[in-house]
């Protein structure tokens, strides 16, 4: 909502989503190629898969009118780091942020570290007071339920409650 009450137009591109509950000021695009090509900021925030390794990439990157700002809040793998700094200190970007690296911690000799108009942080870029909240009320909540022998509600790996049940 912030970013609509400055004027800007949010476009997205999530093969995933269910456009029909999306917020009506939402642009939906067909492609990552249409997306990039259409915007001046693209914030990244996927999962990766063996289908997205380098999504973002000197090809992708071309796309995006000159001046463009890259952000990964998402997962290292995802972008192609020497492409964006080569677009970079070629110009065609304008900057980029990184909470998500391609190796955590880098090492001190690492391009992204030299490179002009990075902005990198530790990845915790979600580490705020409200995620911290509500990590302690979901955790605190599953250790109770499974305290009363019922299964916890976030549970990654329900088939290790299962094995424990059977033995």
């Amino acid at each position: 909502k912030t970013l609509l009450a400055t004027g800007a137009k949010i476009v997205v591109y999530d093969p995933w989503a269910d456009t029909a509950d999306a917020p009506e000021e939402l642009e939906f695009v067909d492609s990552p190629a249409q997306l990039f090509e259409v915007s001046n900021i693209v914030s990244i925030h996927a999962r990766a898969t063996a289908d997205n390794h380098h999504m973002v990439d000197a090809k992708m990157l071309a796309l995006m009118p000159e001046g463009g700002i890259i952000v990964n809040c998402a997962r290292g793998s995802l972008v192609d780091y020497d492409a964006v700094c080569d677009a970079l200190d070629s110009n065609h970007l304008y900057a980029a942020a990184f909470d998500a690296l391609p190796l955590e911690p880098l090492p001190l000799d690492h391009r992204l570290l030299k490179t002009e108009r990075v902005t990198l942080t530790p990845h915790l870029g979600g580490a705020s007071q409200d995620s911290a909240r509500l990590a302690a009320r979901i955790g605190t909540e599953d250790i109770f339920r499974f305290s009363e022998q019922k299964a916890p509600l976030h549970l990654s790996n329900p088939e290790v409650l299962a094995q424990k049940k059977k033995s």
